[in-house]
Formats: C-alpha cells, structure tokens, sequence
C-alpha cells in the first residue's frame, strides 16, 4: 500500500518537476542503481522455481489414498512406464512383481532425486507410501532387496538406467 502512495506521489512530483521520471525503479535505472530491481535471470529462477512447485503438486496428487502409486500419463513423463516396471520385474526379481509396489518405488526415489529440496512438502506422503511398501513386502523382498531403503534404492539405480536411455 505505501509503494503505491509513493509512486503516485513521485509521478505527481515529476510531472510538476518535469523530470519525465515516473516510478523508483526508474529513478534508480536513471541513476544508475540497479539494487533495488529485480534482474531476468532472477525472475527465470522464480518461473523455473512455480513450475518446479506446480509439478510436484501435480506428482503427488497422484497417490492413492492407501499410499502407493500407479501407471499414469503423468508418471510417464518421468519415465515412469510400464515396460519400465515389467523389465526391472524381470531382471530383479525373475518374476513379475505388483506394479503398483515398483511404480511407488520409483515414484519415492524421484521424489529424493529430483525435489529433495522440497522434502517437508512431500515427506509425510514418502513415509506413508513406505509403510504401504512394508505391507507389500512378501511380494517383492528377496535377499538382494530385502527392504524398502534398498528397494527405493534400486528404483533410483532403475530410473537414473531409464532416463540415460537404457531398460
């Protein structure tokens, strides 16, 4: 509120100076001092920074109410596919394994990976999505993944193979 009774009093004061020198920001580009505006590259990082945010939004809207996470449009965006999960299946475990346990996985360890910085927006639903994983633990643990750390471990190590163009 009293920027705005500013600039209207500093146009008032330049139209009867005759300066032609409207708001602050222009006195200060006048003038030379550039502190108090803001730069391109700091108003890129506050868009790249909303569109970070809105994409994490849109992540975590996906999970279901139990926790986990399934096939979507939007999780193959991230290379979250079903090939994905049926090959790693595969290699892994040498048997078909409940997709939903390898899609939430995969899902926690972008979460770490790629919005780590962000962890207080999405760490309560993590937790929640680990505990489901603990009750899907006779479906997938075996002795080279015998818990969720080395699980979503193995979905970091599988999804980092995906992104860089392999399986």
């Amino acid at each position: 509120h009293g920027k705005k009774t500013t600039e209207k009093f500093d146009k008032k004061e330049a139209k009867e100076k005759g300066t032609g020198i409207a708001t602050k920001a222009e006195k200060e580009a006048a003038a030379g001092d550039f502190q108090g505006a803001e730069s391109p590259e700091a108003g890129a990082a506050e868009v790249c920074a909303a569109g970070a945010m809105e994409e994490l939004e849109g992540l975590l809207r996906l999970a279901s109410a139990a926790g986990h996470f399934s096939h979507s449009a939007q999780l193959a965006v991230f290379g979250i596919h079903e090939a994905t999960t049926f090959l790693w299946a595969i290699e892994q475990w040498s048997r078909e394994v409940d997709e939903m346990v390898l899609v939430t996985a995969l899902v926690i360890s972008l979460l770490q990976s790629r919005f780590g910085e962000e962890e207080e927006t999405w760490g309560l639903l993590a937790e929640k999505a680990e505990r489901w994983l603990v009750g899907k633990a006779t479906s997938w643990a075996c002795e080279a993944v015998p818990d969720v750390a080395s699980l979503v471990a193995a979905a970091a190590a599988r999804l980092a193979d995906v992104l860089r163009g392999g399986a």
